[in-house]
């Protein structure tokens, strides 16, 4: 869930926001459910596997510079858009999309690009990448 008023992610325990430093965060994970998926110090981009209040899986990516919690990327992870390169398709990731945009729609109150006070909300798809996903991205 992104909270609109305050730019708040929460998924059960979890809890980011603008002010989560990359301590508070390694620290509110159980040891072992985080990865590191990049590393090019000062800059992190940790990744965790999540549901919702209606059981939704997410992979939630967040991207720090030094402790400063810079964005958060969000992606539902469900079989039917695909496990791996070997069943991904174009139709399969434009359907993820559709889904995060319902997902911002009716679980945040969301629209699927919002620019609010204290950042930005924007699901896409990038066919360059091959990837669908929701970024929040949160103000200085």
């Amino acid at each position: 869930m992104i909270n609109k008023d305050t730019g708040a992610i929460t998924f059960g325990s979890l809890r980011l926001d603008a002010a989560t430093t990359r301590r508070e965060f390694l620290r509110s994970v159980p040891e072992g459910e985080v990865e590191l998926m990049l590393e090019n110090a000062p800059h992190r981009t940790y990744r965790v596997l999540v549901a919702d209040a209606a059981g939704e899986h997410f992979a939630v990516s967040p991207y720090f510079n030094e402790e400063r919690l810079v964005s958060v990327w969000l992606v539902v992870s469900d079989g039917r858009y695909g496990r791996s390169w070997d069943d991904w398709s174009t139709e399969k990731e434009e359907a993820r999309k559709r889904h995060h945009d319902r997902w911002l729609r009716d679980a945040c109150g969301l629209s699927s690009d919002a620019s609010l006070p204290w950042g930005e909300v924007v699901s896409n798809f990038d066919d360059r990448a091959g990837a669908s996903e929701i970024l929040v991205t949160y103000r200085e």
